[in-house]
């Protein structure tokens, strides 16, 4: 029931020795191919967003408005008149809100005050297309 340990054959130990080799030879072999494989798809990748930034973008803009002129006019002031029912009357875009647009209308006439008095003129401008 005794057991002998075999010494082991130089066959069997070059055997083993080159199945070893070989492993570790396949493994490199396989660890170059995955690196090689990876850097391959990398750069496949880096063409692709290259080409599709330079190819595929697109350009989105909004319609400029038409160029429009600013012009004066010369209002007569009628009875129940103010500087708000003027300006509402006259505003656009441009001037960014009403009463902005009072502040000019204001300056433009040397006013102090939103006080007008019926049968005066005032100059406002406003844009026109």
């Amino acid at each position: 029931m005794y057991h002998t340990l075999e010494k082991e054959r130089p066959a069997e130990r070059r055997y083993h020795r080159n199945t070893e080799r070989f492993s570790d030879k396949v493994v490199v072999f396989l660890n170059r191919l995955m690196d090689r494989k990876i850097a391959f798809f990398m750069i496949l990748l880096m063409i692709v967003m290259l080409f599709s930034i330079l190819f595929i973008t697109t350009t989105v803009t909004a319609k400029l408005p038409a160029e429009r002129q600013r012009v004066t006019a010369s209002v007569v002031i009628e009875e129940g008149d103010s500087l708000w029912a003027i300006a509402e009357e006259y505003y656009s875009d441009e001037y960014g809100s009403i009463p902005e647009y009072i502040e000019v209308i204001k300056t433009c006439n040397s006013l102090k005050s939103d006080t007008i008095h019926e049968g005066g003129y005032l100059i406002v401008p406003y844009y026109q297309d």
